[in-house]
């Protein structure tokens, strides 16, 4: 399954993700290119204070999910609490 995930994963990938493998079962990690990196840093630099600031949805339907990275390591989920959030 993780297999099959990181193949459609990196045929849609393009040059955003420098590598997608599989980790064990249910594990699949990217690693983004550093053109990526250095094209979010460029466009948060323009915004400046309103970077991160968006729109309000008009959606009626709201899902909040809570994600508990470790700021130490590489951000990871499972083939499980995690994952729906991530994939939405």
């Amino acid at each position: 399954m993780g297999e099959a995930i990181a193949e459609r994963v990196r045929a849609i990938g393009g040059t955003d993700l420098a590598e997608v493998t599989v980790a064990g079962p249910g594990f699949v990690n990217l690693r983004f290119s550093d053109a990526f990196w250095q094209r979010r840093l460029l466009e948060i630099a323009k915004a400046e204070k309103a970077w991160g600031r968006g729109e309000a949805k008009t959606s009626p339907k709201l899902c909040v999910e809570y994600i508990s990275a470790n700021p130490t390591g590489p951000l990871h989920f499972a083939m499980g609490g995690t994952r729906p959030s991530v994939i939405r």
